[in-house]
C-alpha cells in the first residue's frame, strides 16, 4: 500500500492494483483489463516525477499518464527475480534481486554480489522462493536484507554486513524500516524485532509485548511509532 503525491491510496497484491480515494475503489487494473503483464504485485514505489513503479518478480512495470510500460529490459541480461524496489534521495533506483543488490542509473544496471562485499544473496541461479528487500536510510545509505543471510548496508563505497555472528538475533530478515533518527527497525521471522541505532542492537520479543515473534512486516510512521505485522499475531 502506498500513497501518491495527490493523496490517492494504491493497494496491490495477487489480483492486480487498486486506486482508492475516500475509502472507495475508483479504479482497478489487472492483466485482463489493462496491459499490466501479470496480476501479482510485490511492491509499489513512486519516483521523483510521480511515476509509479511496480515490482512483479520477473517484471518491472512503470505506470505514468494512465498507462503501464514494461521496463523488464532493465534485468534482461540477468537471470534474476526482483523482489523489491526503492528510490534514493538522488532518484537512483535500487532493486532487491535474488542474485544481489541492483543499482539502476542513467539507463544502466549494476548488480552488486557477494564478490563485491554483499551478504550472500538468496540464490545463485536467480530463482528463490524467499524474500529480500531494500530500504533507504536517512543518510541515503542502501540497506539490503535477505531471508537467511542477514543484512548489508551500502554507503556508496563499501558494504557493512550484519548476521548472527555480529549482532543479529536471526538471519531471516523479512523487512527493515527506518525512523527519523535513522534507527533501523528489523522484522525477524521467529525472533521478533531488533532495533539498530548504528552502534548496538536492542531486541524485542513477546516478552516485551509483541503479539508474536514471527514478524513479517514493519512500518514507522511520521511520529516514529513502530507498527509490526506478525504471523498469527496480528
Amino acid at each position: 500500500i502506498k500513497i501518491d503525491k495527490n493523496g490517492s491510496l494504491w493497494a496491490a497484491g495477487i489480483n492486480g492494483i487498486y486506486k482508492i480515494e475516500n475509502g472507495i475503489i475508483i479504479a482497478d487494473f489487472n492483466s485482463s483489463n489493462s496491459n499490466l503483464p501479470i496480476n501479482t504485485v510485490l511492491d509499489i514505489e513512486f519516483d521523483n516525477d510521480g511515476s509509479m513503479w511496480l515490482c512483479q518478480n520477473n517484471f518491472i512495470t512503470r505506470f505514468n499518464d494512465n498507462k503501464f510500460e514494461d521496463y523488464s529490459h532493465i534485468i534482461k541480461d540477468y537471470k534474476t527475480q526482483v523482489k523489491d524496489i526503492e528510490f534514493d534521495n538522488d532518484g537512483t533506483m535500487w532493486l532487491g534481486t535474488t542474485i544481489g543488490l541492483g543499482k539502476y542509473k542513467n539507463d544502466s544496471l549494476t548488480i552488486f554480489k557477494e564478490s563485491d562485499g554483499l551478504v550472500r544473496p538468496l540464490s545463485t541461479n536467480g530463482i528463490a522462493a524467499e524474500p529480500c528487500a531494500v530500504t533507504i536510510g536517512k543518510n541515503n545509505e542502501v540497506i539490503y536484507c535477505t531471508y537467511g543471510s542477514g543484512i548489508s548496508i551500502f554507503d556508496g563505497q563499501k558494504f557493512t554486513n550484519f548476521s548472527t555472528e555480529n549482532g543479529l538475533a536471526n538471519n531471516k530478515v523479512e523487512e527493515i524500516a527506518v525512523d527519523s533518527k535513522n534507527n533501523y527497525w528489523i522484522a525477524l521471522d521467529g525472533s521478533g524485532v531488533q532495533m539498530y541505532d548504528g552502534k548496538e542492537f536492542k531486541h524485542y520479543t513477546m516478552e516485551n509485548g509483541l503479539s508474536s515473534d514471527e514478524s513479517y512486516t514493519i512500518y514507522v510512521d511520521d511520529f516514529d511509532k513502530v507498527f509490526v505485522g506478525t504471523w498469527h499475531g496480528g
